[in-house]
């Protein structure tokens, strides 16, 4: 009797771990939209990440961070979990952009936020901030350039904007707004 009843225990548990494992699973599917998820052979994780991405001179030309980040051998991709970028300026000017989720290309030429994305200036005092929201954002941090065909919301310095898709560039220092463009200006004065 006290075997069966041991084996019964063993059995429980047994399926007790099996349940909450493929549970676990499943919800950590449906927490990753289905543009961000990637396959293969997971090379290694990292928590609370952060990299710092020199250019050719010595100077920060981005910083990286993320709650988390899982990268796969076979594709050398990377992905992320609660990203922040801040690109860099030649001056003391640069943006701030998070998401809930990323992924960094191979060789890191191209970071692709999706998610609740956030694009904030951090300019000089001389000038308003101003904040960009989206649903997707492609980075090219080597020319400090951020796009995207999604719509998009731009508010600061009185001015509110509307638009489907948009190219940014920090250094030339100009937002290009591509289609269905919106505005209106309430003076802030």
């Amino acid at each position: 009797m006290k075997r069966i009843r041991n084996f019964l225990v063993l059995l429980l548990i047994s399926l007790i771990v099996t349940i909450s494992v493929k549970m676990t699973e499943e919800f950590s599917r449906q927490s990753i939209p289905d543009n961000m998820r990637l396959k293969g052979e997971l090379d290694y994780s990292v928590e609370n990440f952060s990299l710092a991405m020199m250019d050719k001179s010595g100077n920060v030309q981005y910083h990286l961070s993320a709650d988390s980040m899982l990268h796969y051998r076979d594709t050398d991709l990377t992905q992320l979990d609660l990203p922040n970028v801040e690109l860099f300026k030649k001056t003391n000017e640069h943006w701030l952009i998070k998401a809930n989720q990323g992924k960094v290309s191979a060789k890191g030429s191209e970071i692709i936020l999706a998610g609740d994305v956030e694009l904030k200036s951090e300019v000089s005092t001389q000038q308003q901030p101003f904040v960009i929201t989206t649903d997707n954002l492609n980075i090219k941090p080597e020319t400090n350039t951020v796009s995207t065909a999604d719509p998009i919301m731009f508010s600061g310095d009185g001015v509110e904007l509307s638009s489907t898709g948009m190219i940014a560039d920090l250094d030339k220092e100009t937002i290009k707004l591509l289609d269905k463009v919106r505005a209106s200006y309430v003076p802030l004065y």
